[in-house]
């Protein structure tokens, strides 16, 4: 899992890269998907005694196709957004996840935060008020809210996983959303409209390797690892992306993350980790963890 985070954290640094060197968000978002859906269904072939996607009920196929569309709008409002603000105010941004997916689950089933859950999102706004540093702020505010549209839309999206009960296995689910996903991004991207671009070396390698990134590398992780792991110690360890995404910024495009960011940034990784960790300390702690219900297992599995 903290190799997934770790995935994760180098993809925003690597898109500012890229939107450097002059490659557009669209075509970018397009070129980062060929080479990780081949990957995913070999995996998927891969699999113990698969069940064919033939024969995978309806809403299971309408489920994952409705998360390749969720996931294919985040991260075409999130790149978009990367283009006009700094990357570590990015992935701030991105962050609010972590309070917006209680509050989504409260309007939709009427189950309200709970008090520690309410404590640890008053923390992680106070935080995001020193991470992002307003008073700096020197780029548009539409791309905040691309910033955050992205936020929603994955939280959203982990919502959605949670409900996911089926035959097929994590790596099919993962191969139907992204292709759906790329169909998507191939709609709002219009490649064929600049036939020149389809055969640019810089974009697909900048594609491929972000690719890699955001969703092969990171997918296999969490498949792997999730499913094993206390609730509690995956939240955390996916969590690991967000420091490593405002080093990285630091490092490699050298932009400026003072005391005061570095202070909001660990407000918000406590945050998580306190929402994360109160549940797991009052559970009786016999008791054996259950796969995380993001990540559920399969009878494939």
């Amino acid at each position: 899992m903290l190799l997934a985070g770790t995935s994760y954290g180098l993809v925003t640094p690597l898109v500012k890269m890229a939107i450097a060197h002059g490659i557009p968000v669209t075509k970018l978002t397009v070129s980062q998907y060929p080479v990780s859906i081949i990957l995913l269904w070999l995996g998927a072939l891969g699999t113990k005694k698969p069940v064919p996607v033939a024969k995978a009920r309806k809403t299971e196929i309408a489920y994952m196709a409705l998360l390749g569309v969720i996931g294919a709008a985040a991260s075409l409002s999130y790149y978009h957004s990367l283009a006009f603000v700094p990357g570590a105010v990015g992935i701030v941004l991105l962050f609010q996840f972590a309070w917006i997916l209680p509050v989504i689950n409260g309007l939709i089933r009427r189950q309200w935060p709970k008090k520690h859950e309410q404590l640890a999102i008053a923390i992680i706004v106070i935080g995001t008020v020193f991470a992002a540093g307003p008073a700096k702020w020197h780029f548009p505010l539409w791309a905040v809210g691309l910033g955050l549209m992205a936020a929603t839309l994955y939280a959203l999206s982990l919502l959605l996983s949670g409900q996911i009960v089926g035959q097929l296995s994590a790596w099919q689910r993962a191969s139907i959303s992204t292709s759906v996903s790329f169909v998507v991004v191939l709609l709002a991207g219009q490649p064929w409209q600049t036939p020149h671009e389809l055969f640019s070396l810089k974009i697909w390698a900048w594609g491929t390797v972000i690719g890699l990134f955001s969703l092969t590398i990171p997918l296999i992780a969490i498949y792997v690892s999730a499913p094993t792991l206390p609730p509690a110690l995956t939240g955390i360890l996916a969590a690991w992306e967000l420091p490593v995404a405002v080093i990285l910024s630091s490092l490699w495009l050298r932009e400026s993350v003072d005391l005061s960011r570095w202070f909001g940034i660990l407000l918000i990784l406590g945050g998580i980790a306190f929402s994360s960790v109160v549940p797991a300390l009052v559970a009786n702690p016999t008791r054996r963890y259950q796969p995380h219900p993001i990540y559920p297992q399969t009878k494939s599995e």
